[in-house]
C-alpha cells in the first residue's frame, strides 16, 4: 500500500508542477491544480474519487488538440511531459501490484489453516483500490 500511496503522491506532485509551470493557459492550470490538490488532501473514504478526478483532469488537459507538440516546444515542457508520463505509468503499475496482493491475501485467508489458526492476528482484510487510472492519450 505504501508503494501505491507514493506513486499517487508523485503523480499529484507532477500535476501540480505542470499546473504551476506557466506552460498552460490559466483555466487549464486551475483545473489541474484543483484536481491535484483534492487528490493530495483527500481522506481515506474519498481518496479513490479524488484520484479518479485527477486522472480525468489529466486526460482532459493532455487530450487537448496539439497539447503535446505545443508543450514540448516550450522550455522544460518535454521534461514535464516525461515526468508526467512516468508518474501515470507508475500509478497504473502500483495499483495493479497492490490489487494483485489484495487478491492473494484474500485467497490465502479463505483457506482452512489460516481460518483455524488466526495467523493474521487482528489485521483487517485489505480492500481493493479501484480508480480510473487510464493514461492520457499519447
Amino acid at each position: 500500500r505504501a508503494g501505491l500511496d507514493a506513486a499517487l503522491v508523485r503523480r499529484a506532485a507532477v500535476a501540480l508542477e505542470l499546473a504551476a509551470s506557466r506552460q498552460l493557459d490559466p483555466a487549464t492550470s486551475l483545473l489541474l491544480a484543483a484536481a491535484a490538490h483534492e487528490a493530495r488532501i483527500a481522506d481515506a473514504d474519498n481518496r479513490e474519487f479524488a484520484e479518479s478526478d485527477l486522472s480525468r483532469a489529466l486526460r482532459a488537459v493532455v487530450g487537448q488538440p496539439d497539447f503535446r507538440p505545443t508543450l514540448t516546444a516550450r522550455e522544460d515542457g518535454a521534461d514535464l511531459l516525461d515526468d508526467l508520463d512516468a508518474a501515470v505509468r507508475k500509478v497504473t503499475y502500483a495499483r495493479s501490484f497492490y490489487n494483485n496482493a489484495v487478491t492473494a491475501t484474500r485467497s490465502a485467508r479463505r483457506k482452512l489453516l489460516p481460518r483455524v489458526l488466526p495467523l493474521h492476528g487482528r489485521a483487517p482484510l485489505p480492500d481493493f483500490f479501484e480508480i480510473d487510472d487510464a493514461p492520457p492519450e499519447s
